[in-house]
Order: structure tokens, then sequence, then C-alpha cells
């Protein structure tokens, strides 16, 4: 379904201690199979970095890097100035 779009915006959630939300996870290995060579590509996460800095955003990371093995072109990066972010996912 995916492939079907020029510019996919997708978004994923902090979940549990880092994990993969339970609806990404269901279709996590499918993305492996998807033509998303040269397409654009918007990320966005939510989480609460409050307290969970060492987790805060790690899925959004862990499908950014999945995406870019697939060649996709990411637009709309943001600075992570003043997160008190302690994990490099």
């Amino acid at each position: 379904l995916m492939e079907q779009y020029d510019v996919p915006i997708l978004g994923i959630p902090t979940w549990d201690f880092g994990e993969i939300q339970e609806d990404w996870e269901a279709v996590w290995e499918q993305l492996d199979d998807l033509n998303l060579e040269g397409k654009i590509v918007a990320l966005y996460g939510m989480g609460d970095q409050l307290g969970y800095g060492e987790w805060f955003l790690d899925p959004l990371g862990m499908l950014h890097d999945k995406l870019a093995l697939k060649g996709v072109k990411f637009v709309g990066y943001s600075p992570t100035e003043g997160y008190e972010l302690t994990s490099n996912k």
C-alpha cells in the first residue's frame, strides 16, 4: 500500500522501553519487500522525553534506518538540541 503514494508521511510512537509498537511490529518485516527506491518520505515520532530519554523516539530511528536501506530520500529533519536523549537510535 505504501508504494502507491508519492510522498508517504509515516508516524511511529515510542512504546514500552524503546520497542516497536504492535501495529508497526505486525508489518515490520513486510517493509523489506517494498520497492521504495527514490521515494520522498517524511517521518515523525511521538514519545515522552521527560524521564524516558533512554528510549525517546528509538523506534523512529529504527524506522529511519530500515527505510534508508530501501533508497528513500528523507525530508523534514529537525534539530535535537534541547532534548535529553541518552540513546543514539
